[in-house]
């Protein structure tokens, strides 16, 4: 089994335009002999399922996989509206209850009625795995109907005016470069949820994250975030380049990707975001020996014993 890897634009959207040359030429035109694509997997974050459904379609002999843990609040869903997704082409649907801020330690896995065919010994296997997580299934129950009651078109309405609140502020921060789509009055915005991520300038991503947490309380992830290939091309950081030197063969050892990534939800505000720009700004204007030496928090509110975790 081998594995061939979509390319995506600068914003991070995938090519569909590739994705259908690829399943005609192996599915279709049998132009690879007896190779045939099994299964398209894809993250949901970037585009409506929707706007897959057409070269679904057209592919033969392939199942497809949706991933969409960080993408299931955001968008009207409800497994009694299955059919929907089904009638787009999607055979399997996995998310994970804490991005719908429910426990961590439980997923869950759709599948097409019919798809799933487990043997009596792999069906004993899960069952002798250990014990289901009541309480986080219970707890992910309680998270979803209070979604449903407050709405998700409400909750991606005011997610998606924080999120060009928040891009409209970054935009004017020294330094600061946004990966994925930045203008909110693009059309591609539309499919833009909660989540931006961001470097700023020469300053390495976990002082970035610890500043904003000593300085405004602000909670933030930095790193890969488990996008290692396409973090690794957007993002190598100066520094690493830098301090390279004239070896060329150090560079390698020496490259730290990463990013920072602010996620907005709905227990944020806009006085949030506000804040968020009014510390990057502070930290983007100080110079660069101060960041490195580190500062005491301006208010008091939060100081970490020790420098945030990555991502990774």
């Amino acid at each position: 089994m081998s594995l061939i890897r979509l390319p995506v634009d600068a914003e991070g959207f995938v090519d569909l335009g590739e994705l259908e040359t690829l399943l005609r030429a192996y599915n279709r035109e049998g132009q690879h002999g007896k190779q045939r694509i099994q299964l398209v997997a894809v993250c949901g974050r970037f585009e409506r399922p929707r706007a897959y459904s057409t070269t679904w379609r057209r592919s033969v002999e392939s199942l497809t996989a949706m991933g969409r843990a960080c993408w299931w609040m955001r968008r009207s869903w409800s497994p009694t509206g299955w059919s929907r997704w089904k009638d787009g082409g999607i055979d399997y649907l996995a998310f994970s209850a804490h991005k719908v801020y429910a426990p961590f330690g439980t997923g869950v896995l759709v599948v097409r009625k019919g798809l799933l065919q487990l043997s009596p010994a792999e069906l004993e296997r899960i069952r002798s795995s250990g014990e289901e997580n009541a309480g986080g299934v219970a707890a992910l129950g309680v998270a979803l109907v209070l979604l449903q009651r407050i709405g998700l078109d409400v909750i991606q309405e005011e997610e998606q005016a924080l999120t060009a609140r928040a891009l409209r502020g970054m935009a004017q921060i020294p330094g600061l470069k946004i990966y994925g789509t930045k203008d909110p009055d693009s059309l591609r915005f539309a499919r833009k949820g909660g989540v931006i991520a961001f470097d700023l300038g020469n300053i390495l991503p976990g002082r970035v994250a610890r500043e904003l947490a000593e300085r405004g309380g602000i909670g933030v992830r930095y790193g890969c975030h488990c996008a290692h290939l396409l973090i690794s091309v957007w993002s190598v950081f100066p520094t690493a380049r830098a301090t390279a030197g004239p070896d060329p063969e150090a560079l390698p050892r020496l490259a730290l990707p990463g990013v920072v990534r602010v996620s907005l939800g709905i227990e944020n505000s806009a006085e949030d975001v506000d804040a968020l720009i009014h510390v990057l700004g502070s930290i983007a204007q100080q110079p660069r020996a101060a960041v490195e030496r580190g500062h005491p928090p301006t208010d008091g509110r939060f100081r970490p014993g020790r420098e945030p975790e990555g991502l990774y």
